[in-house]
């Protein structure tokens, strides 16, 4: 298991090299946003992003949510989003779509159980950019994408017991409402 973690550690590193390495040669902005959905659900998101030609773009995007919530609810995980963009128009305005992969390590509450545990996957998302001052977006987008997960599995109820060990594939959906800073 901390192989495989180990394994997926390097990959990423190795995945941002690239990213960075080619946008260097190529890029003519750079962004940085965060999320306010993910925001009001107190999750720290940031995502740093770059065009790598007049109609792509490539992303990496990193969240981090330490709470538990009333009655043991958690959403705690730690996740990055690398993903790649196609603006219809040209980078950073109008409509695009867009895919990611996810790597998370995460402890959540779904329904009567806590899932304790970690996993990757890969999703689409579309949306629209609008430009509101120079170096100012605002951003909406929805998708989804799965998650396969390798976890824990508990009671809802703090220190709930163990209902054993599982892999599963979860959906999950997203919607976005970004503010972005271009430079």
């Amino acid at each position: 298991m901390e192989h495989r973690r180990n394994n997926i550690v390097r990959i990423l590193v190795l995945l941002c090299f690239v990213i960075t390495s080619v946008c260097s040669l190529h890029a003519q902005f750079y962004s940085v946003q965060t999320n306010l959905v993910k925001a009001a659900t107190g999750s720290f998101y940031l995502e740093g992003s770059s065009a790598a030609a007049l109609k792509w773009t490539l992303h990496l995007g990193v969240e981090y949510n330490p709470w538990t919530f009333s009655d043991n609810r958690k959403i705690k995980n730690f996740s990055v989003t690398p993903g790649a963009r196609y603006w219809f128009n040209q980078s950073y305005m109008g409509g695009f779509a867009g895919v990611h992969a996810l790597y998370s390590r995460y402890n959540f509450t779904l329904k009567e159980h806590r899932y304790d545990g970690n996993g990757g996957g890969m999703g689409l998302r579309f949306g629209y950019a609008i430009p509101v001052g120079v170096r100012w977006n605002i951003e909406a987008s929805g998708g989804a994408g799965f998650l396969w997960g390798r976890h824990e599995k508990y009671g809802k109820e703090v220190c709930g017991r163990q209902c054993g060990r599982e892999t599963r594939m979860f959906l999950v959906p997203g919607l976005e409402l970004n503010v972005v800073y271009l430079f």
